[in-house]
C-alpha cells in the first residue's frame, strides 16, 4: 500500500528534522498524477535494500486495535506513521 497526502509538502507540519552535526532530514516525497491532481506520495527509503518492496512508494501496514501502522519493511519495528480507523 502507499501513503499520499497533500500535507507532505507543508513544511510547518513536516519540518526539517535536526540529526546532529549540522545535518537535517525530512520526509521524502514524490509527486504523481492522480486523475487531474498531483499527490505527494511518501517515498520508502528502504526500497532497493529489501527485494520484497515492489516500488519506492510502497509500505507495509499492520492493524492493531483501532490504528493502522505503517513501516518501511515487513520486518521493521520502526513505525513511520499511524492512521486511526473506526467502524
Amino acid at each position: 500500500m502507499k501513503i499520499v497526502s497533500e500535507q507532505f509538502v507543508n513544511e510547518k507540519k513536516y519540518p526539517l528534522i535536526p540529526m546532529g552535526n549540522n545535518q537535517f532530514n525530512q520526509v521524502k516525497i514524490e509527486g504523481k498524477k492522480i486523475g487531474q491532481n498531483v499527490g505527494a506520495f511518501r517515498v520508502n527509503e528502504l526500497y532497493g535494500k529489501d527485494e520484497n518492496i515492489p516500488d519506492n512508494t510502497s509500505f507495509y501496514f499492520r492493524l492493531s486495535g483501532f490504528n493502522l501502522y505503517y513501516t518501511g519493511s515487513k520486518e521493521s519495528m520502526v513505525v513511520l506513521g499511524a492512521i486511526a480507523v473506526s467502524n
